[in-house]
C-alpha cells in the first residue's frame, strides 16, 4: 500500500477537499518508517519536512523526470549540487528548483524526437 497516499486521502480525484467518501468518513491516517504516525495532509507534511532525505529525493525525481531517464551513480554530483542549491540559496522553493533544472546543460542540449 501507499502510506504517503493515505495522508492525501482527504483530496478527491480533482483535488477538492473532502471529509467523507460515499457517506463514509475519510481515514487519512498512516504510518511512515514503522514509527511515525500521522493523520491528514498537514501532519504528513510536518513529518516529511523533518526528514533530511526529502530535498535530495525531490531533486532526483524532478531531474530524472525532466531529463527523461533514471538517474544513476554518474549523476550523483549533479544531484548533490542541485540539492545544495535547493536547500540553501533557494530556501526550498520548488519553483526555483524547476528553473535550475531547466537551465542545466543536459536540458539545453536535448534533441527533440525525430
Amino acid at each position: 500500500m501507499d502510506p504517503i497516499g493515505f495522508g492525501l486521502e482527504n483530496y478527491d480525484g480533482i483535488g477538492s477537499y473532502r471529509t467523507t467518501d460515499n457517506g463514509v468518513p475519510v481515514d487519512a491516517s498512516g504510518e511512515l518508517n514503522g514509527k511515525d504516525v500521522f493523520n491528514g495532509p498537514f501532519e504528513l507534511e510536518a513529518l516529511l519536512k523533518k526528514d533530511p532525505r526529502l530535498p535530495r529525493a525531490v531533486v532526483r525525481y524532478l531531474a530524472g523526470y525532466a531529463l527523461g531517464r533514471e538517474l544513476g551513480p554518474s549523476d550523483d554530483c549533479l544531484v548533490s549540487s542541485l540539492s545544495s542549491s535547493f536547500q540553501n540559496e533557494d530556501q526550498g522553493r520548488f519553483s526555483a528548483l524547476v528553473a535550475r533544472v531547466s537551465q542545466l546543460d543536459q536540458m539545453q542540449q536535448r534533441r527533440g524526437a525525430p
